[in-house]
């Protein structure tokens, strides 16, 4: 082998050492897709998240884990609380998968509910339990992780905060709860400021605008069915007032008929003993002289 064709060979070894150590890093530096936060051990208080791997790259929760975590402890409060606002949920927020599930005989394959990051804020809006709310804002900061630090991390130097065209729609959702359901207007902008953890509006970044309309949104549709309901238990009320003031009211007809007859019958017998006052005042009199003649 001549010295030239020894000297092109080593470079040549040499450029493939540069590139797939230059390959090699590349691929360590870059995030792992969905593995980022899919994979990540989510917990909140004692529950800890097996989250489901999905390729969409969002977060998916189990029904069962949800219901730990919100304080249930049975699986199908959470199934019974989606069922009653399901027409509210959208497919981004909530689906069936067929997963694998370990039972006392084994581990068998059926369909679960998951629901997405989103998915779990609205059914927290709906539950009650102790803890709904803490596990609100849980779920807010996890989306900041998955949705808004990626944007953040682009404009972070910029400082881009939301103006005030950016909050132009939030303004009129806001509005919209207050004149609808009488909510007060500062008393809105307060439970805002605590959702996000604000004293001011403006230090809310675009994406955390996007989140406060989804959240008045939500406290809008929760305001409406309490609404409803309230208004179905006034007429409910209502009716059951009217229609025991109408039985109230034919009693009394019923007993004022019974008191004229019992009066009526007063009468009759008031006559009677008049009338037999009147013969025995009559028979006495026809036999007052004899009486008096008698004494005499």
């Amino acid at each position: 082998m001549s010295k030239q064709t020894q000297i092109k060979d080593n470079k040549k070894a040499d450029c493939t050492r540069q590139s797939n150590q230059s390959a090699s890093e590349t691929t360590n530096s870059q995030p792992k897709g969905n593995e980022s936060m899919s994979s990540l051990a989510l917990s909140f208080n004692d529950v800890t998240f097996n989250p489901v791997a999905q390729n969409d790259g969002q977060i998916w929760l189990t029904s069962t884990e949800l219901a730990k975590a919100l304080g249930y402890s049975r699986t199908d409060k959470v199934s019974n609380l989606y069922n009653a606002h399901k027409d509210e949920f959208t497919d981004s927020m909530a689906t069936t998968l067929e997963l694998g599930v370990v039972r006392k005989t084994g581990k068998v394959v059926m369909p679960v509910r998951v629901f997405s990051l989103r998915g779990c804020h609205l059914l927290a809006m709906f539950a009650k339990t102790e803890v709904a709310k803490q596990f609100r804002k849980w779920v807010l900061d996890l989306l900041d992780k998955e949705v808004g630090q990626p944007v953040l991390t682009k404009i972070d130097n910029q400082q881009e905060l939301s103006s005030v065209a950016d909050r132009k729609p939030l303004v009129e959702s806001v509005n919209r709860l207050v004149d609808e359901t009488g909510a007060i207007y500062s008393n809105v902008w307060k439970m805002v400021h605590q959702q996000f953890n604000i004293e001011s509006v403006d230090q809310l970044t675009k994406e955390q605008v996007k989140q406060a309309i989804a959240y008045i949104h939500s406290l809008f549709i929760v305001a409406v069915k309490t609404s409803k309901t309230q208004k179905a238990v006034n007429i409910e009320h209502i009716q059951a007032m009217y229609l025991l003031g109408e039985n109230k009211t034919n009693e009394n007809y019923e007993l004022l008929n019974k008191l004229q007859h019992i009066i009526n019958d007063l009468d009759y017998f008031a006559g009677l003993v008049r009338k037999n006052t009147a013969t025995q005042l009559s028979a006495f009199k026809s036999i007052e002289h004899q009486f008096t003649g008698f004494i005499a």
